[in-house]
């Protein structure tokens, strides 16, 4: 059985050593190699998923916001609406618009992370809509 030592040795030589190697002991080197790099990946993955997942969740506005877009909303459906709360209302809805768009990447990002469609993310979340009113 021939072992490998990797220290000040350059890449070539590494390799030739490798080379000498048996197939099972190859094999085995690269399930090492590759068990390591999930070890680096997926805790980074991991941590990247659960920081999107944290911005797709939350809300476009506050509680507060949401009432104020409703109310509002309402009196302009009505046709009651002033100019001041219908200017509030139109910063309202650029501030929820802003947080879709910022809400779209997110969902793109995370669905190329698990290499499914966006579709189907939108799916495994539960989601009906790309918007995030509340």
């Amino acid at each position: 059985m021939n072992t490998l030592e990797v220290g000040q040795t350059n890449w070539q030589n590494t390799f030739r050593g490798i080379e000498q190697l048996d197939t099972s002991q190859l094999e085995q080197i690269l399930r090492e190699v590759s068990q390591m790099l999930v070890r680096r990946k997926v805790p980074a993955l991991a941590e990247r998923e659960a920081e999107l997942l944290l911005h797709i969740n939350q809300s476009a506005l506050s509680q507060a916001e949401y009432q104020i877009y409703q109310t509002l909303y309402a009196q302009l459906q009505d046709e009651k609406i002033t100019t001041a709360d219908h200017q509030t209302l139109l910063g309202l809805l650029q501030k929820m618009e802003a947080k879709n768009v910022t809400r779209l990447a997110n969902l793109i990002e995370l669905s190329q992370i698990r290499q499914v469609s966006l579709d189907a993310l939108m799916k495994q979340l539960g989601l009906t809509s790309l918007s995030a009113h509340v």
